[in-house]
C-alpha cells in the first residue's frame, strides 16, 4: 500500500486521474464558415484603415486651415496696427501694379476758397489676378478723376487734419472706383497719395 501511495506521489498526486484526458474535440469549420470569419477579418480591417486614414486627413486638414488662419490674423494685426498710426499697409505677398498718378487741386469746403488741396495719387490693383485692368482705368481716367473731385471737395479743414482723414478719403475714392469697374474689369485694392499737401 505504501508503493501504491508512493506512486501516486509521484504521478503528481493525481490517483486516478493520472491517466492521460481525452482529447477535447474541436467542432470542425465549414470552408463557407472560415471564408465568412476571414471576410469579417478583412472587412475590419480595411476599415480600421479608412478610419485612421480619416482622421489623418482630417487633422491635417484642421491643422493647415488653423495655420492659414493664423497668418491671416497676422496680417491683419500688422495692417491695423499701420492704419493706427496713419501709415500705409503694403501687403508683402503682392504689390501688384500701379497707374499713371493722378493729380488734383480743389477748394477746401467751408473755407470760401481761401484754402486748396492738392493731391496726387495712384490706384493700386493686382495685375497677375486683372491683368487688364490698366487698360479700364486708362479708359475710364476721366470718372476717376471726378470721383476723386468729388469725394474731396466735401471735405473741410477738420475731415482734412484729422489723424484718420487719409485713411477714410483713401477707402471713400477706392469703394466708389470699384463702383464703376466690372467684375471682369477687376478691383482695385487702394488708393495711395504721393502729395497731400493743404495750402
Amino acid at each position: 500500500m505504501a508503493k501504491e501511495k508512493q506512486k501516486e506521489k509521484d504521478a503528481g498526486g493525481l490517483g486516478a486521474a493520472a491517466t492521460p484526458a481525452a482529447p477535447v474535440a474541436v467542432p470542425k469549420r465549414s470552408p463557407l464558415q472560415s471564408k465568412a470569419v476571414i471576410l469579417a477579418v478583412i472587412i475590419l480591417v480595411i476599415v480600421l484603415v479608412e478610419i485612421v486614414a480619416a482622421y489623418v486627413i482630417v487633422h491635417s486638414l484642421r491643422k493647415n486651415e488653423e495655420e492659414k488662419m493664423v497668418k491671416e490674423k497676422k496680417e491683419q494685426n500688422k495692417k491695423e496696427d499701420a492704419d493706427s498710426r496713419g501709415e500705409d499697409w503694403i501687403d508683402e505677398k503682392a504689390y501688384g501694379q500701379s497707374t499713371e498718378e493722378v493729380e488734383l487741386v480743389v477748394n477746401v469746403a467751408s473755407t470760401e476758397a481761401e484754402r486748396f488741396l492738392k493731391v496726387v495719387f495712384v490706384l493700386e490693383f493686382d495685375n497677375v489676378k486683372y491683368p487688364n485692368l490698366i487698360t479700364a482705368l486708362g479708359l475710364k481716367k476721366p470718372k476717376v478723376k471726378n470721383i476723386a473731385l468729388e469725394v474731396l471737395s466735401t471735405k473741410g479743414m477738420q475731415e482734412l487734419l484729422g489723424s484718420t482723414a487719409k485713411l477714410v478719403i483713401r477707402n471713400q475714392i477706392k469703394k466708389e472706383v470699384n463702383k464703376i469697374l466690372t467684375d471682369e474689369e477687376g478691383k482695385i485694392r487702394d488708393v495711395l497719395f504721393h502729395e497731400f499737401v493743404i495750402q
